[in-house]
C-alpha cells in the first residue's frame, strides 16, 4: 500500500501538491467514484487512521471483507492516478486524467465579442456582453444539452440528438449532434476529451493565460479545422480554446469557467421545460409618411425624436409602419411602429430610429430582447453591435420608458450621437 493515492490520504493531502494541484481534483474525483462500500473502508483507514478491526465494527463486516474492499479500491485509484505518477506522461495524459472517467462531460464556457458592447449613456463606461454557455454531453448516446444566457439572462436550453432537437420553443426534426452550435463550442464539447484519449491531441506550444502559464494542445475537428486549447501548466484542466478554420482565420478566444466529468443520468437530457410563447418572425411594411404632431401621438403615447437635425442631418422622414409577427404559438400579431430617419442613405451618413410600445412592434423593428434575444439593456444604456472598419453600418437597442427603440447609423459616433438625444416628440 505505497501507492500515491495512500501516500496522499495517510498524510492528509499535505504532500499532494508536490505532484501538482491537479493531482488534488483526480484524487477526489477518483475517490468520489468508487462505490460507497469501498469509499468508506479508504477514508476510515486512510484518511481517519482507524484500524481494520474498528472499521469492520461500524461496518458491520468481517476484518478480511473490510481489506478485499480497500484493496480493490486502491487498484482502482492507483489506475485512475497512474498519469500523475512520475515524470513520464505527457500533458495530454494528464489532461485526459483532470477531466476524469464518468460518462458524461459537464462544462460552462464563456464567449465574448468587441463588437457587442452595453455603454452607459450618461459616463461612456462599457462592457462586453458575457455570453455564457452551461452543456452536458455524452458521447455514448449522442446527446448534448446547452443553455444559454446573456449576461447572466436565460435565453434559450436545448437537448441534441441524431433524431432531433428538442428546446424550449418546441421540438425540431433533423439529426446530428452540436450542427446548431458555434464550430469553436461544437468542436471543444465534442471533442476534447475524445482527443485526449485517442491520442491525435498534441502538444504545440506555451502561453500564459490569466497571469497562469498554460500548454497548448491542438485537437481536430470535424469540419477540417483545429482547436487550441490552452490547459493550465499546474492541474492540467482547461483555461481557454481558440477555433481555427481550414483556411486558417482564427476566432476569439472562449473561457472555460468550469469542466467536469459525472455519472450519466437520464434526467439530464429530458426535453427542456417549455417557455412562454414568443416571436420568432418579425418585419414591417405597409406604413406611410406622417407628420410630427401624428407621429408624436402614433404609439399611444409620446414618441421620441433627436430634433430638426442629428448634427449636420437633417430629419428627412417621418413613417409610420404596421409591424407584424409570428408566434412560437402560430398567433399572428400586430402593432404600430414608428420610424425617423436622419440623412440619406444614398447620400453618405444616415441614422434611422425605429420605435415602438409593444412587444408585437419592439420585435419587429429588431429588439429581440422582448422576445428571447440577447437582453434589452437596462434604461440610461445602449447594446451596440459593429466591427470599426469592418461594419457596413452599426445597431443599437435601448429603451426610454415605455418605448422600445431600435437604432442603425453608418458610424457609430452617429448612433451613440442619437441615442443621447433622444427626447420626447411634439
Amino acid at each position: 500500500m505505497s501507492d500515491l493515492a495512500e501516500t496522499a490520504f495517510r498524510r492528509h493531502y499535505r504532500q499532494v501538491f508536490r505532484y501538482g494541484h491537479g493531482v488534488a481534483a483526480a484524487l477526489r474525483d477518483a475517490i468520489a467514484a468508487l462505490p460507497e462500500s469501498q469509499r468508506r473502508v479508504v477514508v476510515m483507514k486512510l484518511l481517519e487512521g482507524r484500524s481494520f478491526a474498528e472499521i469492520a465494527a461500524r461496518l458491520g463486516a468481517s476484518e478480511a471483507a473490510c481489506k478485499m474492499r480497500l484493496s480493490r479500491a486502491l487498484e482502482r485509484l492507483r489506475d485512475e492516478l497512474a498519469p500523475w505518477s512520475g515524470h513520464g506522461p505527457s500533458p495530454v495524459a494528464r489532461a485526459l486524467a483532470a477531466i476524469g472517467p464518468q460518462p458524461v462531460i459537464h462544462a460552462v464556457v464563456e464567449f465574448r465579442r468587441p463588437s457587442d458592447v452595453v455603454v452607459d449613456l450618461a459616463t461612456g463606461r462599457e462592457h462586453e456582453r458575457v455570453e455564457q454557455t452551461e452543456y452536458w454531453y455524452d458521447r455514448d448516446r449522442s446527446l448534448l444539452r446547452t443553455r444559454l444566457t446573456v449576461d447572466g439572462v436565460f435565453i434559450t436550453e436545448a437537448v441534441e440528438s441524431r433524431s432531433g432537437l428538442e428546446t424550449d420553443v418546441g421540438h425540431f426534426a433533423g439529426g446530428g449532434v452540436a450542427p446548431r452550435l458555434d464550430p469553436a463550442l461544437a468542436g471543444f464539447a465534442t471533442r476534447y476529451r475524445e482527443a485526449l484519449a485517442d491520442g491525435s491531441a498534441k502538444v504545440v506550444g506555451h502561453a500564459t493565460v490569466d497571469g497562469r502559464n498554460a500548454t497548448v494542445i491542438r485537437i481536430s475537428v470535424p469540419d477540417g479545422g483545429s482547436e487550441d486549447v490552452d490547459v493550465d501548466s499546474d492541474t492540467y484542466r482547461p483555461l481557454s480554446f481558440t477555433y481555427t478554420t481550414p483556411d486558417g482565420k482564427s476566432s476569439s478566444s472562449w473561457r472555460v469557467v468550469e469542466i467536469e466529468s459525472i455519472p450519466g443520468d437520464p434526467s439530464l437530457f429530458r426535453p427542456p421545460q417549455l417557455s412562454p410563447p414568443r416571436p420568432t418572425e418579425g418585419e414591417t411594411g405597409g406604413g406611410r409618411v406622417v407628420t410630427a404632431a401624428e407621429a408624436a401621438t402614433a404609439l399611444g403615447r409620446p414618441a421620441l425624436w433627436a430634433g430638426e437635425r442629428l448634427g449636420d442631418l437633417a430629419l428627412a422622414e417621418l413613417r409610420l409602419e404596421h409591424g407584424r409577427t409570428r408566434w412560437t404559438d402560430g398567433r399572428r400579431g400586430e402593432a404600430r411602429v414608428l420610424e425617423l430617419r436622419y440623412g440619406r442613405r444614398r447620400a453618405g451618413d444616415w441614422v434611422q430610429i425605429g420605435e415602438a410600445t409593444s412587444v408585437d412592434g419592439a420585435f419587429a423593428i429588431g429588439v429581440s430582447g422582448v422576445a428571447g434575444g440577447f437582453p434589452v439593456p437596462p434604461e440610461g444604456s445602449i447594446a451596440v453591435t459593429g466591427v470599426p472598419g469592418v461594419s457596413h453600418f452599426w445597431r443599437g437597442e435601448l429603451r426610454v420608458g415605455d418605448v422600445y427603440v431600435s437604432l442603425m447609423s453608418t458610424s457609430r459616433e452617429l448612433l451613440m450621437a442619437a441615442a443621447r438625444s433622444l427626447r420626447p416628440l411634439g
